[in-house]
């Protein structure tokens, strides 16, 4: 049998065994974690290799630290079984972070988590992979498949663990990116009638009347299709059982914005925020965001920089870019830019408007949420934020 065979022999154990549940941290760490690493290549009893309690100078001590040749490779933050891992992964990197280490771990035995600690993302998106092992999850050769990939003592100590897992999060962050073009490259769709959409309407036109297509004017179809998308709605309208309503917003009323956004900022009539939705003021600290809301619409947000980001390529797809980066390059703190269209000059630079335009992404999740809200009323006037709302996961 492989090593790879008998990682996924022990996985296949593991996924079955009711009572790994109910260990604590310690034994899970002895009944799971330190069984795979072995099957993985590593010697959890030699410290040159695997160093167990590793001291993060300053800040604590980590389960483990994969080494080689008195480096540290990666770096692994242990559960016990079943526990959540999703109020540890900021501790897990900020040691990583910390200690320069481009690898990371946290894991329950049953779940691993895999970062890259040093991506230019922010903490959700360093994630790059998750493995599982249960029932209702892949079978045990496809998760140890991933794990040997990058967590095999072989890969890691060549280098291939840590090129291969760059390239699965550059993967991930293209379609993140894809998936944020979206909105804006649907607004361009209602202002700018495509090529294509105009001469499909041409044929189905020229096919209803019997003639040619080249027989319909493509320009009476351009106008045609310029007033029609002109009057669909950029985002869902409000469900009907939500009449909007004016609402006053005295921190809003109080907040700088530039001149030309005062100008032409519209009448925004704000529905009410539906139940379970918070306003923008709320405290989010340890919270996850499912969606937020704007306008009485509901968009999904994976996590709090996607708050931000979402909102602001809503506005630039609404105003306009250069209206859009008018009205916020002048928000940002004391001693640095929040939003700039040069990349260099932010911290943890976020593209939207296709890469044309950059926002700030390194803000926790407070800050990204009331700046959601500031760049809604830099934009939009006073009233700007009213209608927007973060629906948290419960």
């Amino acid at each position: 049998m492989s090593n790879i065979e008998a990682l996924a022999a022990r996985i296949t154990r593991l996924a079955n065994d009711e009572a790994l549940l109910r260990r604590r941290e310690q034994a899970t760490r002895q009944a799971a974690i330190d069984p795979i690493l072995r099957d993985l290549g590593w010697d959890t009893s030699n410290l040159e290799e695997v160093d167990s309690e590793y001291d993060i100078r300053s800040e604590g001590k980590a389960d483990y630290s994969l080494r080689h040749r008195g480096d540290d490779l990666v770096l692994i933050e242990a559960k016990k079984a079943g526990e959540s891992l999703d109020a540890h992964q900021d501790q897990l990197l900020r040691y990583a972070y910390g200690v320069r280490i481009n690898l990371a771990v946290l894991t329950n035995g049953l779940n691993w988590w895999l970062y890259l600690p040093r991506a230019n993302a922010d903490w959700e998106q360093r994630r790059f992979l998750s493995v599982a092992f249960g029932k209702n999850e892949p079978d045990s050769a496809h998760a140890a498949a991933d794990l040997w990939r990058f967590l095999s003592r072989e890969k890691v100590v060549s280098g291939e663990a840590l090129k291969e897992a760059e390239a699965e999060f550059n993967k991930l962050e293209r379609k993140r990116r894809l998936t944020g073009a979206l909105p804006t490259a649907w607004n361009q769709l209602l202002t700018e009638p495509d090529e294509l959409l105009v001469e499909i309407l041409q044929a189905k036109t020229a096919d209803i009347v019997g003639s040619q297509p080249d027989e319909v004017d493509k320009e009476a179809v351009s106008d045609f299709l310029l007033g029609r998308l002109r009057q669909e709605p950029a985002t869902p309208p409000p469900p009907a059982n939500q009449q909007p309503r004016r609402r006053r917003n005295r921190r809003a009323e109080t907040a700088p914005r530039s001149r030309e956004a005062a100008v032409a900022a519209p009448d925004v009539r704000a529905p009410e925020r539906p139940t379970g939705v918070l306003p923008p003021d709320a405290d989010f600290t340890g919270r996850r965001p499912a969606a937020f809301w704007l306008d009485g619409a509901r968009h999904e947000a994976a996590n709090w920089r996607a708050v931000l980001s979402g909102v602001c390529e809503l506005l630039v797809a609404e105003a306009g870019l250069r209206r859009f980066a008018e009205a916020v390059t002048p928000l940002g703190g004391r001693k640095r830019p929040y939003f700039n269209r040069d990349r260099d000059v932010l911290r943890m630079a976020v593209p939207i408007a296709g890469g044309d335009f950059f926002i700030e992404g390194n803000f926790s999740a407070n800050d990204q949420v009331r700046h959601a809200a500031s760049v809604l009323i830099a934009v939009r006037g006073p009233q700007g934020a009213d209608s927007f709302g973060i629906e948290p996961t419960e």
